[in-house]
């Protein structure tokens, strides 16, 4: 029950920042919400808590019939925009990073990899609202035909084995992965993580200034290469330890080991590493390096069931707060899944029915969305109704099919719509 405990002190952390003057005062921008207003401050934060992706009038008379008691009676589309463009993004930051803070803080036993906290880095690019304004400020991305689309790149930190997104962001079409990661090492420093963590990234990353940046801050990382790099030409073992840097300047090799293995399907990989460690062997670095691939699906989780290129607006400030607000609501629904997942795992083994099952996530997002802003305002007890979550999902659950793989299809046709992929909010 380590998740309720975890979820209930996420929800009445963010329901006292809400309600909480200082909080206000720091997230505001210039004298908004001084004045007493219909939707003031703190219901505004409970609107684009409860807002599904449905259209904004839905959404208005959705949340004044869901919640009489806060006493709006009507509620227009463009007061909700005016209203909205008094929240500095910050504010929403601030959530996700509650979030993130007291899963590390409050959970007993997160998962590791051979006592290592993994945590990957990775980045995406986000399809934005065809305006003008967007075209210009976060730039273009052009298709075969020289039609021309408004596009954002995103970047998360992710720690795999607990499904925890630790730090996010966002900026313009074009803006650098490696100065992404960058910035997610700053996050890292300020959270102090407890454990020692591995950073595994794909091959867009490796740099000799990054080699040299991450042995500075003592981060042990693993890193794909090219398998045309020059590092392994000549080596004589699939697993060596060389300086590598640039010839120009002198001085700035940096201690690294190269692996090379065979993939299953054909081919080889090649990754560099500062893990000098004998015991992690090259399979244990195939292993390790696998791993990564945890991060490719809670993007496709945050486009297919949390539908993230839904953007509820189409000024860049309302795009950067439904983007922060995916991703805490993403963290809420990954400490309840966990617990699920062992309460289900406890009932499967009691029946020894050899079958291995999870619990459906599209399920669990869905009634966290429905409840969440009923338990911010009091209108549900927050312990009872994570506790009804979490007998309802145990019931709906789905059956894991381990070693299943799939051919990978190097071209994709343009499909918004999957019949396994429903939305769910």
């Amino acid at each position: 029950m380590e998740g309720i405990t975890i979820c209930q002190s996420i929800i009445e952390t963010v329901q006292s920042l809400i309600h909480s003057e200082d909080f206000k005062k720091a997230y505001r921008i210039g004298n908004c919400f001084t004045r007493k207003r219909k939707l003031g401050f703190e219901n505004l934060m409970y609107f684009l808590l409860h807002q599904s992706k449905k259209s904004m009038s839905i959404n208005i008379i959705d949340f004044l019939e869901d919640f009489p008691q806060l006493g709006i009676q009507e509620l227009s589309k463009q007061a909700v925009a005016k209203a909205r463009k008094g929240i500095h993004i910050q504010a929403f930051q601030e959530l996700m990073r509650v979030s993130c803070s007291m899963y590390y803080q409050l959970s007993a036993s997160p998962d590791t990899w051979h006592g290592y906290r993994i945590l990957a880095i990775d980045g995406t690019t986000l399809q934005m609202p065809q305006t003008k304004q967007n075209l210009n400020e976060f730039g273009t991305s052009t298709n075969q035909t020289g039609t021309q689309f408004a596009m954002a790149s995103a970047s998360v930190l992710f720690d795999v084995m607990n499904d925890i997104m630790i730090d996010a962001q966002m900026n313009i079409c074009n803006y650098s992965e490696r100065a992404f990661a960058l910035k997610h090492l700053g996050s890292l420093d300020c959270l102090n993580i407890p454990s020692e963590s591995i950073l595994i990234f794909d091959r867009g990353y490796p740099s000799f200034d990054m080699f040299e940046e991450l042995t500075q801050k003592k981060q042990l990382f693993v890193m794909r290469l090219k398998n045309s790099t020059k590092a392994m030409e000549g080596a004589d073992s699939n697993d060596i330890v060389i300086h590598y840097g640039p010839k120009y300047p002198k001085g700035h090799d940096t201690l690294v080991r190269v692996v090379r293995f065979s993939l299953e399907g054909g081919g080889e990989e090649t990754l560099i590493t500062n893990i000098f460690d004998p015991e992690i062997t090259v399979e244990l670095l195939k292993e390790l390096y696998f791993l990564r691939w945890g991060i490719e699906g809670k993007y496709q989780e945050l486009k297919d069931r949390l539908q993230l290129e839904n953007f509820s607006g189409s000024s860049s400030q309302i795009l950067r707060q439904d983007f922060y607000l995916t991703m805490f609501f993403s963290n809420l629904v990954s400490i309840m899944k966990r617990t699920v997942d062992e309460e289900i795992a406890m009932k499967v083994k009691a029946s020894s029915s050899g079958c291995i099952y999870q619990s459906n996530r599209g399920f669990l997002i869905n009634r966290i969305k429905k409840h969440l802003v009923k338990m911010l305002t009091g209108m549900e007890n927050v312990t009872v109704t994570l506790e009804l979550i979490l007998l309802q999902s145990k019931k709906i659950r789905s059956q894991i099919r381990p070693n299943r793989k799939y051919e990978r299809k190097t071209k994709l046709t343009r499909r918004k719509h999957h019949h396994n992929r429903k939305p769910c909010i």
